[in-house]
This record gives structure tokens, sequence and C-alpha cells, in this order.
């Protein structure tokens, strides 16, 4: 009987028929001799085959190569043990359009009370997810090669206990090593206890990716400086949850730049005492000059005058061997807001008083415009303008200085009644130690300006001026 009281329900051979013809999964009885003896009909949906079509055939034929020996162990485990299988097993079967179909079967062997001398399997298609897994397979695989080309230590760490989840083979962590132990060789927390040390997990836990310079103990507990990149991976919820990080070892950098930067600091007070003592130097042989203007014949005037410009030329090296040491132990970040029209005056009004021969004019006004630089703009102008004075061969040298703006720059024109320059050194004047045509100097000057400009994403140029001598061209990015 029944929970209910009532007689079990017995099924007809024709409701059994129809249960099986209605299920979605393929039925199949295979002989004991492996040959198909029926197939329901949801063999042709599932595998493309209509039942009849592989009825007699042997169905390990059908069975994909690499998996035929191991469905054939299983098969004939089925036939003398338990008489069922226990689990499913996944294999490729030989759909009729040729193809490979993944299937994954259970089976059962009725026993020898049974009509049917064999076994019988219950198949359902799982291709698509055959294929999904690979897939996501071939993703991993691919993830963990570049991870393993990475030539520094790579590992994932949980936020809540600190311990490694994932590490490349340069790591030398395993899975459930806590980093704080591994690397630093203590019992807790870098940032917990005494003697912290900066550590990124709570910065990344509510930030964004962070770098820090870290202390590591290597195998023999020597400390290495380590450069460390941290990034947050969240959870569904949008909750930090682990940590990618990734050190680079910069220990010999780190000692490197140490280094530069004491060489750095001496060289620049070495520049600074030499350039003080050789203006000194000058400034007495010029005063003496000046002195013996008053003991010295007209004929003797002349080499009173030259040692007089000599003098002038070496203080404008001095000056020159400063303004290049600044760029060269500058940076672009220490850019900032330059008012144009007041540097260009200024250097215009220096020119005036260095130069009493020179006839200086400025065509129009300069605009009040703010433009990109640094006090190393001075410079620019200051060598730009006394070039085109001290390179020229006119008697009286007219220099004119016009400006523009426009397109997010503003444009600085100065031109000389000068000698000009050739075509074949237009280019070639700008580079280092490249000097005038006309000019026994270092030729420093113009690549001090080619150089700084460079810094200011500016650009200049030269050509020609009408009807004679050059017009040198600069151009500069307007503040925002």
């Amino acid at each position: 009987m029944g929970d209910d009281g009532q007689a079990p329900t017995e099924f007809s051979v024709e409701q059994y028929r129809a249960l099986i013809e209605q299920t979605s999964d393929v039925i199949t009885v295979v002989g004991a001799n492996g040959a198909i003896q029926y197939q329901s009909p949801s063999s042709e949906p599932v595998k493309g085959w209509e039942p009849e079509e592989l009825v007699g055939e042997q169905i390990l034929e059908y069975v994909h190569p690499d998996d035929r020996s191991r469905v054939a162990e299983e098969f004939s485990a089925l036939t003398v043990e338990n008489g069922r299988l226990d689990e499913e097993i996944e294999f490729r079967f030989q759909s009729k359009d040729d193809g490979w179909i993944w299937l994954a079967v259970t089976g059962t062997a009725p026993g020898p009370d049974s009509p049917i001398d064999g076994y019988i399997t219950t198949s359902r298609d799982i291709t698509e997810r055959k294929e999904f897994e690979q897939e996501l397979a071939s993703e991993r695989d691919f993830l963990e090669t570049i991870l393993e080309s990475l030539p520094y230590p790579f590992y994932v760490l949980d936020v809540e206990d600190y311990s490694v989840i994932h590490a490349n083979s340069h790591a030398t962590v395993e899975r459930g090593d806590t980093c704080y132990e591994v690397t630093h060789g203590r019992d807790e927390p870098c940032d917990q206890g005494a003697d912290t040390a900066p550590c990124p997990i709570n910065e990344v836990a509510v930030d964004e990716p962070v770098t820090v310079k870290h202390i590591h103990e290597d195998e023999e507990g020597n400390e290495r400086v380590y450069e460390l990149h941290a990034a947050p991976i969240t959870d569904e919820d949008g909750n930090v949850s682990r940590i990618a990080e990734s050190n680079i070892d910069i220990t010999e950098r780190v000692e490197y730049e140490r280094q530069l930067e004491s060489q750095r600091d001496r060289l620049e007070l070495l520049n600074q005492i030499v350039r003080h003592d050789i203006r000194n130097d000058i400034q007495i042989i010029s005063s003496y000059a000046e002195a013996l203007g008053a003991y010295t014949e007209d004929d003797g005037q002349e080499y009173l005058e030259k040692i007089l410009a000599a003098s002038n030329d070496a203080v404008e090296i001095t000056e020159t061997a400063r303004d290049i040491t600044e760029v060269m132990m500058g940076t672009d970040g220490d850019l900032s807001t330059m008012n144009l029209r007041s540097v260009l005056r200024s250097e215009i009004d220096t020119i005036h008083s260095s130069y009493d021969r020179a006839v200086v004019t400025v065509d129009g006004s300069i605009p009040a415009v703010d433009v990109c630089a640094d006090d190393m703009l001075e410079a620019v102008f200051r060598n730009l303008l006394s070039n085109a004075v001290q390179h020229n061969d006119k008697e009286i040298p007219e220099i004119t200085v016009s400006t523009a703006t426009g397109d997010g720059s503003a444009q600085v024109e100065i031109a000389d009644n000068g000698p000009g320059v050739p075509d074949d050194r237009k280019e070639e004047i700008f580079e280092e130690g490249e000097q005038d045509l006309h000019s026994t100097g270092t030729g420093l000057g113009l690549y001090l300006v080619k150089t700084v400009i460079d810094r200011y994403d500016g650009t200049v140029t030269v050509v020609d001026n009408e009807p004679t001598g050059a017009v040198f061209t600069v151009t500069l990015p307007v503040a925002d």
C-alpha cells in the first residue's frame, strides 16, 4: 500500500515507452557485445542520429579516440561489478555531421534476471558547458603564463588575514603563507605592533592602486629595498577582498641614486666655487684694465678694449655654465607660469644698458600673457638678444623684437641686421658645442636655448632676415 492507503500504480509497457520517448536525455541500450540495441527518440536532437541509425553499431566506434580506452574500461566495469556507474563519465561522441559533442553519461546493468543482456546508459549534451570550461582553462593558462613571465615576484593576498592565495614562481611565498611572516620575519602585520612599516593593504582596501618602497629580508636576513606595486581586487559586491602585489628589487637602484645625488651635490658646490672665483678674478682684470685706460696711449687702447671684451665674454661663459647646470639638474615637473611681458622687457632693458652701440626696437606691445616656463626663460631671451649684438658685424647692431599670440601659444621674434646664418647651419647651431660662424665662444648659448625651449614643449627656429641678418623665433605654450 502507498502512504495514502492506495495501491501503487502499475505502469503498462505503453506507459513506460511513453515515458522514455518523452525524456530529453538519450536512453541507450547496449548489448554485452558492445552493440547498440536501442536508442530513445531524443537521440536525434542530441546526437544528430535518428534512433534506428545506430542500432547494431559498436558504441565505442563512435567515441572519440582519445576517450575510447577510458570509456571502454568504465563500461566493462559496469557489467561485472556493482551494475552501476558511481559517477557520470564525460566523453566526446561523434555526431551525424562528423563533429564531436560532449556527453555526460550514467549507466546501469539490470542484472541476470533482466531481459536486457548488457547495460543501459542515459546521456545528456554538455557541449556548451565543456566549451565554456575549456575557454576558462585556456584563459587561466594564458594568465598563468603571463604571471610566470614577469621577472619579479607577484602574488595575490587575502585582505582579511594577509595570507597568500596565489603566487608565481619568483615569489618566496606559498599558498597559505602570510606576507609579513615570509618577507619580514614578523609574527604580526607590518602596520601593527612595534616597529611598524608602511603597508599598502589598508590603503589599497579603500583607495586606488599604490606604489610604496618597502624593506624585505632575503633568505640570509639581509635587508633589501623593494618597490611594491599593489592594486585592489573587488568581489561581486564591490568590496575589496584581495590585493594583487608585485615586488621589484630596487636596492641597487636606490644606492645608485644616492650616489648620483651625492655626486650632483658635490659637483654643484664645485661649480659654484669655480664660477665665484673666476668671476672675482675677471672683475679684478676688468677693473685694472679700465684703470690702465688713463695711462695708455691711443695705440694701446685697442688692446685694452680686447681685454675688456674678453673679460665680458668670460663672465658670460660663467653665466651660461650656471644656466646649463640648472637645466641639467632640473626636471619637467618644475615648470610653472611666467609673465612673458615682464621677462622679455627685463632682458631688453639689460641689453640696452650693457651695449651702448646697439639699437633695440620693440615692434608693437608685448602681450601680458603667462607662458608655461620657469626662471630659465630669462636665460633664453638673454642669450638670443646678446647673440644678436655680439655676433653682429655692423657698426650699429639693430635688433627688432616682435610678439604675437594665437592658437594657445605665444611667439617672440628677435631679428637682427648681422651676417645671418647659412641654410646648412640653421639646425646645427642649436647642437651642443656648435659655434656661430663668427664666434669664438663655447657654442653653448644656443644649445642652452634649444634645451630649455624643448623642456617647455616649445620650439625655436631661425630664418633669414631681409635684407640681411637672421630672425630667431621662439614659440611657447600659453598657460591655462
